[in-house]
C-alpha cells in the first residue's frame, strides 16, 4: 500500500509544473487581453514634430514672462464657462490667435476656438456640455509679429 502512494507522489509533479506553466502563460495572454484594449492617446498627433519646434515654443513663453500681466483664465460657474483675459498692452489692431483645450485622458474632446477678445481683453469660452475634469488650456497669439504661447490647466 505505501508503495501504491509513493507512485501516485511521482505521477504528481510532471502534472504540477504544466499547471504552473498553465497559469504563467494565461497570465501572459491576460496582460496581452488588458494591454491591447487601454487607449494609447498621445498629447497631440504630431507629437514628435511639435518636440522638435519646441525652442520656438520656449522663446514664445518668454515673450509672454516680458509682459506686466499673464494671461488669466477663469471658471464661471454659474454660467457654465471659462473667461480668458490678456494683458491689456498685447490688445491691438493686429492681434491674432487662437485657444486650445485638450484632455489629456481623451483627445476626441480637445476643442479650438479663434482668439476674439473685446475691449477689456477677455473672451468667454462657453463649456456647457463639455466633461467636467481637468482640461488643459493653452493660448498661442500673434501682435505685432511676435509670438507668444501661455498655457494653464483649469478644472471644472
Amino acid at each position: 500500500m505505501s508503495n501504491t502512494s509513493e507512485k501516485k507522489k511521482g505521477r504528481s509533479w510532471p502534472i504540477s509544473i504544466f499547471v504552473v506553466y498553465l497559469a504563467f502563460v494565461g497570465m501572459f495572454i491576460a496582460v496581452y487581453i488588458v494591454g491591447s484594449r487601454q487607449n494609447n492617446d498621445l498629447v497631440a498627433e504630431n507629437y514628435y514634430e511639435q518636440e522638435l519646434k519646441y525652442q520656438d515654443r520656449i522663446d514664445q513663453m518668454k515673450n509672454v514672462s516680458s509682459l506686466d500681466a499673464i494671461p488669466t483664465v477663469g471658471f464661471n460657474k454659474s454660467r457654465q464657462e471659462v473667461v480668458i483675459g490678456l494683458p491689456a498692452e498685447v490688445l491691438t489692431d493686429d492681434l491674432k490667435g487662437m485657444i486650445y483645450f485638450t484632455r489629456d485622458d481623451n483627445s476626441a474632446l480637445d476643442f479650438k476656438h479663434v482668439m476674439n477678445l473685446n475691449a477689456d481683453a477677455k473672451q468667454t469660452i462657453s463649456m456647457q456640455g463639455r466633461l467636467a475634469g481637468k482640461w488643459s488650456c493653452a493660448i498661442s497669439w500673434t501682435n505685432a509679429s511676435k509670438k507668444y504661447y501661455w498655457k494653464t490647466e483649469i478644472v471644472f
